[in-house]
């Protein structure tokens, strides 16, 4: 269940910074203002939108770091639909450079919420989701012709809510071991499973067993393991330290 919650939430994601991040870029010409100083400036917002999103994502987390970006770029664009003409333009590149802060963590966090076997093909998945993303923006640009100039802008908007919404379903990965198996991807089974290996290899000192110290006393200090192997013949009890 954990794995398919993943799965799914990362194709949604991955459909949804396509989707938005092409179709703003696309959407340029429908602003107010000149068409080529719109697109230009489109592009230039992505340079620090991507410095912005690797720095929080190592010091906040990808989770909050990934949510608060599509947040921003839903609540930014669907906010086009209420402000005047004069600030569209200004809230539209606004929401570009969340939507770039956010395509650019989901790869990083993709690649971490699989586990080992099924990293590629989920990665492939998710990339494929991308894809089909990108190719459905362009359609959307063409509701301004039929809804007016701010219809795509709250297409685009609904898409990164519905991401941010998907996105507090998952795990965060700072810090955290990246799984291993399916089975690392369920958090309590891959906490508890972690906790038993790191018990295992914890090394034991053995006390030296023989006949002269049967009756040795056992240093109380160090932690005792009894089992009924441990038990002689002549009615010693040895520990284990």
């Amino acid at each position: 269940a954990a794995l398919r919650r993943r799965t799914g939430v990362m194709v949604l994601c991955w459909f949804a910074a396509s989707f938005s991040y092409y179709g703003l870029s696309l959407n340029a010409g429908n602003l107010e203002g000149s068409l080529h100083a719109n697109f230009a400036l489109s592009v230039a917002v992505e340079i620090p939108a991507d410095l912005l999103a690797g720095w929080l994502c190592d010091r906040v987390g990808r989770k909050i770091t990934l949510a608060a970006a599509f947040g921003a770029a839903g609540a930014l664009c669907l906010s086009c639909a209420v402000l005047p003409a004069s600030l569209t333009a200004g809230a539209a590149m606004l929401g570009k450079f969340a939507i770039s802060a956010a395509f650019a963590i989901v790869f990083v966090y993709t690649a971490e919420l699989f586990p080992t076997p099924l990293r590629n093909v989920g990665m492939g998945v998710s990339s494929s989701a991308a894809r089909i993303g990108g190719m459905a923006a362009p359609s959307v640009i063409l509701l301004a012709d039929l809804l007016g100039a701010r219809a795509p802008n709250v297409v685009f908007g609904s898409a990164g809510a519905v991401a941010c919404c998907g996105v507090l379903l998952l795990p965060e990965t700072k810090g955290r071991p990246m799984p291993e198996t399916v089975a690392d991807c369920d958090d309590a089974r891959g906490r508890s499973s972690r906790r038993r290996n790191s018990m295992s290899t914890r090394k034991l000192r053995v006390a030296p067993l023989s006949e002269s110290d049967g009756d040795a006393p056992v240093d109380e200090g160090a932690p005792v393991v009894w089992s009924p192997a441990s038990e002689s013949t002549d009615g010693h009890t040895h520990g284990v330290k």
